[in-house]
């Protein structure tokens, strides 16, 4: 029997973060972004450059996988969500929302806070320990999130 393609449960799951995350975080000043195909890293450098502040979530990734050969095959996988700021840009031109300074760590506690509530095919996400990759004046934050897909 020949396979039957589907759509991409990890590539929906991509879209969906990015989506709920457009939802909920509807500033100008405050670019979520995310690439199916292609450089995301040029996207996220320019993004970064012109408004200081970024969003980026990365695709998922297949980390376990479960299930036999008869039945459906479970996935546990993991997605990234990065938070950017550039600090000599914020710093000349802060971004104020609602009387407030928004930049990295503000934004990295709204996104936890608003995807805490953010189901994908009714499984709860886990959230990993926060990674620090800041360097010289670019503050850089990732969110590593763990959830489970049914393929």
């Amino acid at each position: 029997m020949k396979y039957e393609f589907k759509d991409s449960k990890l590539l929906q799951a991509q879209k969906a973060i990015e989506e709920y995350l457009k939802e909920r975080f509807p500033y100008d000043a405050i670019t979520i972004l995310s690439r199916h195909r292609g450089n995301l890293e040029n996207d996220v450098e320019a993004a970064v450059a012109q408004l200081g502040l970024c969003v980026a979530v990365e695709a998922a990734l297949p980390t376990e996988y479960g299930g036999t050969v008869t039945e459906d095959v479970d996935i546990k996988a993991a997605i990234e969500v990065h938070v950017m700021e550039e600090q000599l840009i914020l710093s000349s031109a802060p971004i104020e929302i609602g009387g407030v300074t928004v930049g990295a760590a503000n934004t990295l506690e709204g996104i936890i806070k608003v995807l805490n509530t953010f189901r994908f095919e009714n499984t709860d996400l886990v959230f990993k320990p926060v990674k620090n990759y800041s360097e010289n004046a670019v503050l850089h934050y990732v969110l590593p999130i763990e959830f489970i897909a049914l393929l």
